[in-house]
């Protein structure tokens, strides 16, 4: 079967929605083959190129994707995550009315660029970008101490403490957030990967979980979430409480 059958066997299989990538069609065939057949699906109104490198089967009747789409098809495409932090994070956790950029859609213009609207998402990879319609998307590095923060609530009130800054701990908003034990402990062992005046906001706590399952590793080393860990931990009856820090 040649390469271009293969290609739209693959096209036939997908969503009418969903997108996909030149860099995952090169297991039919040579970048040239590939790059020729998608060339003609486009001119035959068959797919759609929506970035470069990214296309979807052609629709009239359904929305464009939005610009988080495009950027994770395109991450995907490359092995990398994208991570959510600062404004995103700050928002979700309440600490801020702001509403952030991706998930209000609003779109700042960037007067150094000419006017150039931009959209920045942090990821694993080195830093780049691509364009997406009258869109520049960029990819930033993210330090792999922000990248250990998991999506669940501490999580979250790290990384929106880290965009925040020192002034955006608030005493009064730490107590109304409701931690309870577990989440504590958490927060607790993830302070140590944090930044010296991210540390100081906080009492000098001493966190005491371990699990002994990982022969006297601490939980944080776990790629799973710290909250979800010390839970399992203490419903198993496993965990043992001695100082680690």
């Amino acid at each position: 079967m040649s390469t271009s059958l293969f290609i739209q066997r693959h096209i036939n299989d997908l969503s009418l929605t969903s997108l996909f990538t030149t860099r995952e069609l090169l297991q039919y065939g040579t970048r040239n083959a590939v790059d020729l057949t998608l060339f003609k699906l486009v001119n035959a109104g068959i797919i759609h190129r929506v970035a470069r490198g990214v296309f979807r089967r052609a629709c009239l009747s359904k929305s464009p994707p939005s610009v988080l789409d495009v950027a994770r098809a395109k991450a995907a495409a490359f092995c990398r995550k994208i991570f959510n932090f600062h404004d995103v994070a700050a928002y979700e956790m309440g600490m801020t009315s702001e509403l952030p950029s991706i998930e209000s859609q609003k779109q700042q213009k960037d007067e150094k660029n000419g006017g150039t609207t931009k959209v920045i998402f942090y990821s694993d990879g080195s830093r780049t970008s691509f364009k997406f319609g009258e869109v520049e998307v960029e990819f930033r590095s993210a330090c792999p101490r922000k990248r250990k923060l998991v999506d669940d609530r501490v999580g979250k009130y790290l990384k929106a403490l880290w965009f925040l800054g020192p002034l955006g701990y608030v005493q009064e908003q730490f107590v109304a957030l409701g931690f309870d034990r577990i989440e504590r402990r958490a927060l607790k062992a993830q302070l140590i990967f944090m930044p010296g005046w991210l540390q100081a906001l906080f009492p000098k706590w001493k966190s005491k979980y371990r699990d002994y399952e990982l022969y006297g590793a601490p939980v944080l080393e776990r790629e799973e979430s710290l909250f979800t860990r010390i839970r399992k931990i203490r419903k198993a009856g496993r965990g043992r409480s001695v100082p680690f820090l």
